[in-house]
């Protein structure tokens, strides 16, 4: 997971937790990317691989403008 957040250069924090922290946040499927807010909010949970091309576009939306 790290070495594809390096790959994608993908400059927000990234961290990897266990189905039991995981699963509340309705996650089901590996890989999976959980999206949070400054204040600590949950904004996203996408399931399954994605491209950089969609990581670029997901970061951008989510930016505050």
């Amino acid at each position: 997971m790290l070495a594809a957040a390096h790959r994608f250069n993908i400059g927000a924090k990234v961290a990897i937790a266990k189905s039991e922290v995981l699963g509340p946040l309705g996650v089901n499927q590996v890989p999976s990317t959980v999206f949070l807010r400054s204040d600590g909010i949950l904004n996203a949970v996408v399931s399954g691989p994605k491209d950089q091309a969609w990581f670029e576009r997901r970061i951008q939306e989510i930016l505050p403008q």
